[in-house]
């Protein structure tokens, strides 16, 4: 079909690796009628303009373009300005990734000067989208940070299609749905977009390794920043620079690291039945937004306590990253751990203990997004997830409301909720609507969980899906 000249696809392109993107544009032959416009940090800006300027129909841009923009037609109206913001401020989201923010950001200190800030960029963003005439708008993955925050929020406000890229269930598979919010629609789902053979046989691999110990499954990533000996956990001087450059993150994590240890158990063998709480490393998407509602685990963790009969202990395991990676103090601290630990009927185990043992001994896994559900699922073991998940299988509960948590929680006290793991019904889950990162035909993996090379892989294909799709068959 012919192509709507106004219309214009917006390219969130932060992480992208420039080369992979140069490839992807030649193969989509990227002068043709359709107008790009490729959303970078400003750092990179001067490099992406330099190596894709050959692309006549492209246009590379920051935030700060889009948060400067100026517009002498006054297309955004007053009500409209109005009732944006109070889209933007009613969402606890807004609110949880300003105080993310950092320590110094561009407007100072404080929520309610990144409100004024954003609300007056808001103005701007809304122009932007407007007078560029955006069909629709791709993040690699849910929108994160609060620029990205209000740009899909603008785009949304606007009735201006959004799509993420997002894992599906494992971690090379990625799917495309249409949003950003917990609830999306995922396209393609009637559509094989993979040779099924490629897939089964990587998703065999997959099962065969997390059925075995935990030290043979552990992620490379988990791996790499594990120290040796009494510093397997905590070792600062592993990177003496970034010690050096946040103190503040070292104090937290010396005296977060000491403070768990001394309040946690370090044995897997626990009288009676219990459900362990896998908590995630803190800040990063996979809590806000992804969470959704959760973003705080501690209200998850008192969720599910008081959900629980008596009977039922509820162990919680911190993620090991907390230490060997970085414990921001705006994650951690001594009241969380303190917390956690003073609800009755909750214990914190420690972090040397053997994950694998403790879903094998356990009656059931509960975390927000992580992995360890499709873990637990391997060996068996039902899970419960309470933040955005794909993963809708028997025996794996995805959050909705407190009656069917309630309602999932008695069936799996009954005996009711049983895992027959069948590695068809994974692969027929996956079947659909998925793509893979992995390089076609390459079946000596190492490592699953290459998640930036893989994600990248995986969204030019979905992107190339979408734009045969929505604009024209390519």
């Amino acid at each position: 079909m012919e192509i709507n000249k106004r219309q214009t696809i917006l390219l969130e392109c932060d992480s992208s690796d420039i080369n992979k993107l140069k490839n992807w544009l030649n193969f989509i032959n990227a002068n043709r009628n359709i107008k790009f416009i490729i959303l970078v940090q400003p750092q990179r800006l001067t490099l992406f303009k330099n190596e894709l300027m050959a692309y006549e129909k492209l246009t590379c841009i920051s935030y700060n373009d889009i948060f400067n923009f100026e517009n002498n037609h006054e297309s955004v109206s007053a009500s409209e300005f109005y009732d944006f913001n109070r889209f933007y401020v009613q969402d606890e989201i807004t609110f949880r990734l300003l105080d993310r923010d950092g320590y110094l950001p561009k407007y100072g200190l404080g929520i309610q000067h990144g409100i004024s800030y954003y609300s007056q960029k808001a103005m701007n963003t809304l122009h932007f989208l407007k007078e560029n005439n955006v069909s629709f708008l791709c993040f690699k993955t849910t929108p994160h940070h609060s620029v990205e925050w209000l740009l899909a929020k603008a785009a949304d406000f606007l009735n201006i299609d959004v799509f993420t890229t997002e894992k599906h269930i494992f971690p090379w598979l990625f799917s495309i749905s249409k949003g950003y919010l917990r609830f999306r629609e995922l396209q393609f789902k009637n559509e094989i977009l993979e040779p099924l053979h490629e897939v089964e046989f990587h998703i065999n691999k997959f099962i065969e390794i997390n059925s075995k110990d935990y030290e043979f499954a552990i992620p490379k990533y988990e791996k790499d920043r594990l120290g040796k000996g009494i510093f397997k956990y905590y070792n600062p001087f592993k990177n003496l620079k970034d010690t050096i450059k946040r103190p503040h993150s070292f104090y937290t994590l010396t005296q977060n690291f000491f403070y768990h240890k001394k309040i946690t158990k370090d044995s897997y063998t626990f009288k009676g039945k219990y459900i362990i709480f896998f908590l995630h490393f803190q800040p990063e998407r996979t809590t806000l937004p992804d969470g959704y509602g959760f973003t705080d685990q501690l209200f998850a963790i008192r969720t599910l306590r008081l959900l629980l009969p008596e009977n039922i202990n509820l162990l919680v395991k911190e993620h090991p990253s907390m230490f060997t990676n970085k414990s921001e103090p705006k994650a951690r601290n001594r009241f969380y751990y303190k917390s956690i630990n003073n609800i009755k009927g909750v214990s914190m185990v420690n972090i040397s203990v053997d994950s694998f043992k403790l879903i094998d001994n356990s009656i059931a896994i509960a975390t927000i997004t992580g992995n360890v559900a499709l873990e637990s699922y391997i060996r068996k073991k039902p899970a419960i997830l309470f933040g955005r998940v794909n993963f809708s299988i028997d025996g794996v509960h995805s959050f909705t409301d407190i009656n069917s948590l309630t309602i999932f929680l008695k069936n799996l006290l009954e005996g009711k909720i049983k895992i027959n793991l069948n590695n068809n019904h994974l692969l027929k889950f996956c079947s659909k609507g998925v793509v893979s990162g992995l390089i076609e035909g390459h079946k000596n993996v190492k490592n699953y969980h290459s998640f930036g090379e893989y994600e990248e892989n995986a969204q030019y294909k979905l992107l190339t899906k979408l734009i045969q799709t929505k604009i024209v068959e390519i």
